[in-house]
């Protein structure tokens, strides 16, 4: 996107650990740590133009993670 974001503070869960089985090399793949959902992020940003009131974010959002939603305060 291009934008410069300056991160205030941020509301976390606990990490949830997510994995998989590689079914090529018949083996478990390696964890990974994801945000838990409900988790917020308090950010500045001085200009963001967004057609939607959301964004995928991540190397993983074909598989339903990374969604980010935008809300202004």
């Amino acid at each position: 996107m291009g934008v410069r974001v300056e991160k205030i503070t941020s509301l976390l869960g606990k990490p949830l650990k997510v994995s998989g089985w590689d079914l090529a090399s018949d083996k478990p793949k390696g964890i990974r740590f994801a945000v838990p959902a409900g988790s917020v992020y308090f950010v500045e940003v001085e200009e963001l133009n967004l057609s939607k009131p959301y964004f995928k974010l991540g190397k993983f959002t074909r598989l339903g993670y990374e969604l980010c939603f935008v809300g202004v305060w």
